[in-house]
């Protein structure tokens, strides 16, 4: 990220956290990682989310998650890896964050790469994912788009929504409120933002 340079005084955070015992002199003893990781994720989880309680040695550097588990297909098998992810994106909906899913090192391979991130999102609850390559944009943002099905069936669950005046309705034989309104306009604002066409009688919304 480029941002403003660190100045002498004003030392980066990881810096400030090796320097607390004397912030103005030279760093003190170098503390141990592990300690440092379990401060950091006490400091910044939400409250009653403690998933690093759970296994101290996970803090570790090796051993608990092989490399196996860091390819296209482990990433969404792996237990351990599966379930950090789970954590990560119920924690960033919890505070109203983006949970944005980590990237994929099989830039090449498009087909694995599009399956991953419908698999992040459709499973895993992630709106948003990181890419390292240029090849790699495009397949997420459709991986990310809702389909034309879904998008119908969305306008049609919103139309009726405006006909009754955000009373219940039933659509397809099937009961829709308040709740599945708001789930279906986020799809429709999804659809807008990523190039899906909305449908035209709700396209002045948009």
């Amino acid at each position: 990220m480029v941002g403003e340079p660190a100045r002498p005084s004003d030392p980066p955070a990881m810096d400030r956290d090796m320097r607390r015992d004397n912030p103005a002199g030279p760093p003190g003893p170098t503390p141990d990682l592990r300690d440092l990781l379990s401060k950091r994720h006490r400091a910044t989880a939400p409250a009653g989310f403690r998933p690093h309680a759970l296994d101290p040695s996970l803090l570790t550097a090796g051993g608990a998650i092989p490399d196996s588990a860091m390819n296209v297909d482990g990433q969404f098998s792996h237990p351990l890896v599966v379930r950090a992810k789970l954590e990560i994106a119920s924690a960033c909906h919890a505070a109203g964050k983006v949970p944005s899913h980590c990237v994929m090192t099989e830039f090449k391979d498009i087909a694995a790469l599009r399956l991953a991130a419908q698999r992040a999102n459709r499973e895993l609850g992630f709106t948003r994912m990181w890419s390292i390559h240029p090849d790699q944009i495009r397949p997420i943002i459709d991986a990310f788009s809702p389909s034309t099905d879904d998008v119908a069936h969305a306008g049609r669950v919103i139309t009726a929504a405006l006909a009754a005046q955000w009373a219940p309705v039933s659509v397809d034989d099937q009961l829709h409120d308040r709740a599945s309104y708001r789930f279906y306009w986020q799809l429709l604002e999804r659809a807008h933002t990523t190039g899906v066409a909305v449908p035209e009688s709700l396209q002045h919304f948009f």
